[in-house]
């Protein structure tokens, strides 16, 4: 089969190992999960609109609204009244 770039799942595998940065320090596997998991307790039952631009703030919203069944929703246009426009045409937040 040849030298595949299999997708990096140490997430999954190596939970113990840092998968972040942050200006609070390193986050592991462990801790994102865990994190994803109390967030998305906390989110309503309706698709997302990220306004975040910290990285580890987006991915974390990314996950816990996997976690809760739900979808993000993406736009290239970052602009206030488009991503408005887009939680008003889907019913999110």
């Amino acid at each position: 089969m040849g030298n595949r770039n299999w997708p990096d799942l140490s997430l999954l595998y190596a939970p113990e190992r840092e998968v972040f940065v942050t200006s609070a320090g390193p986050v592991t596997g462990h801790a994102f999960l865990r994190a994803a998991h109390r967030l998305a307790e906390n989110l309503p039952d309706q698709p997302v609109v990220p306004v975040c631009a910290d990285v580890f703030l987006f991915s974390l919203l990314f996950a816990a609204t996997l976690i809760k069944g739900q979808y993000v929703l993406l736009s290239s246009d970052r602009s206030s009244l488009r991503l408005a426009e887009l939680a008003q045409q889907h019913n999110a937040v």
